[in-house]
């Protein structure tokens, strides 16, 4: 960490250390130490491991220095960011801090329950939290269930992913899902290039609009006849559903097989909402809820605690009745 208490529960900065001071940790008041070396950056630590609730991980040569970018970033364009400001109110220490937005840099893995509790208490606070992953938690082929609970939503970005290296901020966007690949846009913001509360306001200036062709939707029925044939259990559940409907999976109007922006999160599910709409468009509410039951009865999971569900519906709502005016 880069500050800590003195005798007198002031924080000071680790560039200000002195020997003749003792210097305490903000969360949890045990005793550290003063670390420097030749590579390392100047840090104050614990003592031994201990159980410090503020610290959701040892802090890396990396995520100190990714702190220090962002930190010096802000502070060029006239933003008084606030380095580890403690938080006794909901018992957390945010990376950074500027009024009411909370910056946290991920470097390294951590327990979902822990992660989802500092979720809740930013939200509770009334806090905008900003989480930036380092480039350790990177999705790459696929993502894993802690990369999504990173996530976030809104109606310009889509479903989006924020990452931080030394270079600067990514933004990746409109996140979605066809068949086995994932797609994203991505923009590149450079350290000092613009405010950081900009940055996270930015609109990434890029649109979904499906256009799919006639192969396009015969190459996802190839992939779903593939996913049957090998009884997946990912779309065994979607036949099972639609067999009781007295359908087919892949005998459904080739609309339904479009790819949707949501499908990063219900996967190939999409399709059982479009089923349900289309059987009752005058009533959205009971198509949410056969859909939430259908979801809730196949297991299939909500690994979006920073994602709103009824922002998610409404919007495969409007998808939903947007392709079929579009058919």
């Amino acid at each position: 960490m880069l500050f800590a208490y003195n005798h007198n529960k002031q924080l000071v900065s680790v560039k200000h250390y002195s020997p003749e001071e003792t210097y305490y940790c903000p969360d949890c008041g045990d005793k550290l130490i003063f670390k420097q070396g030749v590579i390392k950056i100047p840090h104050f630590a614990h003592r031994k491991k201990i159980n410090c609730e503020g610290l959701s991980e040892g802090e890396t040569q990396e995520h100190l220095q990714l702190k220090q970018l962002f930190w010096t970033s802000g502070h060029s364009s006239g933003e008084s960011w606030q380095l580890e400001k403690p938080l006794p109110e909901l018992k957390q220490r945010p990376d950074l801090l500027y009024k009411r937005t909370a910056a946290e840099i991920q470097c390294s893995t951590l327990k979902i329950p822990r992660l989802i509790q500092r979720f809740e208490g930013y939200r509770t606070g009334g806090y905008q939290d900003w989480w930036l992953l380092g480039p350790n938690l990177w999705p790459k082929k696929n993502w894993s269930v802690l990369q999504k609970h990173f996530c976030a939503y809104n109606e310009n970005n889509g479903i989006h992913l924020w990452l931080i290296d030394t270079n600067g901020i990514r933004l990746l966007s409109h996140i979605h899902r066809i068949n086995q690949h994932y797609f994203y846009a991505e923009r590149r913001i450079p350290f000092q290039s613009m405010p950081l509360l900009d940055v996270y306001q930015m609109d990434s200036q890029r649109k979904l609009v499906f256009h799919p062709t006639y192969q396009e939707v015969q190459t996802r029925k190839q992939y779903l006849a593939a996913k049957l044939i090998a009884f997946d259990d990912t779309v065994k559940p979607l036949q099972q559903f639609l067999y009781l409907e007295r359908q087919h999976l892949l005998h459904l109007p080739d609309w339904m097989y479009w790819p949707s922006q949501y499908s990063f999160i219900y996967n190939d599910a999409c399709i059982i909402f479009r089923y349900l709409y289309s059987q009752s468009p005058e009533k959205p509410a009971s198509v949410i809820h056969r859909f939430e039951q259908f979801c809730l009865s196949n297991k299939i999971d909500w690994y979006f605690p920073r994602i709103e569900k009824e922002e998610i519906w409404n919007g495969l709502l409007a998808e939903t009745r947007r392709f079929i005016l579009q058919h």
